[in-house]
């Protein structure tokens, strides 16, 4: 028990919060969206009809930094937020919010989010938001732009399982998705709202690369993480914190041409079906009218775009190549390390804080097969003290 608790203890990751950090909000419908201008960030909040109070559905802690953009243009990622020093503007009004970034000589990206209701397509009782991201070549030459999205969920952190999809009804190791054409959807969820990432569908932008992990393996800018199958959500800084990535294809762009990439965050409460793309917005063509009313008013000239690295998703044979493995309870751990049980004793316990302290002071002094190490051996322990 001492072991565990030291580790436990140790493992915490000490946020800090700068108290002088603004938010403007918003709502619309069953949802409240709040900016941070201080950090150039946003989060996203549910009304619980319980309390009658909105109530975060990603997690909102470091001004709202764990919910991210990365924008790779060429070689380099650009995390996108003020806190990494990239310009950010953003504006409120009846329908949507948009956020701006200005990579200076690189690249505008827009992104809009705009809430209706997926049954009607309205904005009254909004229960989905239309998330539209458009970028914009700002250097002076043809350049190859890549999109990546991290949220740090935490509805299922406290429940059964942390995720499902279409296709599986548990998800609680880490996974890798090459293609959603199977699985539609992950679903963050508990037994009072449920949240869902629609990655498949008509007018949806296919991502090429979906994961779970823990969200300090996600957030960086590593472009490809190293996951491992059977994994837990855990890492040298945080337990149990799971989180969704999705990158999605590669565009060429000539300067001052545009490609856009869309997906649905829907939510639900009280039991209610969460939306996809199943829904009456969706099934009737509204979906795809919406799409081409907003290509047309952002002035799409599509000879200027080169769209390649796409995945045939409309193709029913395409089956989604995964990391995730069966076993019990959908889990495979034959991929951590095997530990003696007399191993794991206190003189072994603090030489892995030790270590694991040594990369938390100097983290530029390691390398990521290094922290991958040691995050898998930290899984092993915890799995070993039914962490």
């Amino acid at each position: 028990m001492k072991i565990k608790k030291s580790i436990c203890l140790l493992l915490i990751l000490v946020l800090t919060f700068s108290v002088f950090a603004k938010d403007f909000d918003a709502v619309y419908g069953i949802y409240q969206i709040k900016i941070n201008d201080n950090a150039g960030s946003f989060c996203l909040f549910v009304e619980d009809p319980r309390s009658e109070k909105f109530v975060p559905v990603l997690n909102p802690l470091g001004n709202f930094s764990r919910n991210k953009f990365y924008l790779k243009a060429g070689n380099r990622v650009y995390p996108l937020s003020k806190i990494d020093g990239v310009p950010f503007t953003y504006e409120i009004n009846q329908t949507c919010t948009t956020m701006t970034y200005s990579v200076k000589g690189v690249a505008d990206v827009k992104f809009i989010f705009t809430f209706v209701n997926s049954r009607t397509g309205q904005a009254e009782n909004a229960d989905m938001a239309i998330v539209d991201a458009l970028i914009t070549n700002k250097g002076r030459v043809t350049k190859n732009y890549t999109l990546k999205a991290v949220f740090d969920t935490m509805l299922g952190e406290t429940y059964i399982s942390h995720f499902a999809t279409d296709k599986l009804k548990a998800l609680n190791t880490e996974a890798v998705f090459t293609s959603m054409v199977a699985d539609h959807w992950i679903k963050s969820a508990n037994d009072n709202i449920s949240l869902k990432f629609l990655f498949n569908g008509p007018s949806i932008s296919n991502p090429t690369n979906v994961s779970v992990a823990n969200i300090n393996l996600l957030s960086t800018d590593n472009w490809e993480p190293k996951l491992v199958p059977g994994r837990g959500y855990n890492s040298l800084f945080s337990i149990n914190n799971s989180a969704i990535s999705a990158t999605w294809p590669s565009y060429k762009l000539v300067p001052e041409a545009k490609c856009n990439v869309r997906f649905y965050i829907t939510t639900a409460v009280l039991g209610d079906e969460t939306p996809d793309a199943k829904s009456p917005f969706f099934t009737t063509g509204m979906a795809e009218k919406n799409l081409k009313d907003y290509k047309d008013e952002e002035k799409f000239i599509n000879a200027e775009i080169e769209e390649y690295a796409i995945l045939s998703s409309n193709d029913s044979n395409v089956e989604p190549v995964s990391a995730y493995k069966n076993g019990k309870n959908g889990a495979d751990s034959d991929n951590l390390p095997k530990i003696a049980p007399e191993k794991v004793n206190q003189e072994y316990i603090n030489e892995l804080l030790a270590k694991i302290e040594e990369v938390q002071k100097n983290p530029d002094q390691y390398t990521q097969d290094k922290v991958l190490q040691l995050n898998t051996e930290l899984d092993a322990v915890l799995k070993m003290l039914g962490q």
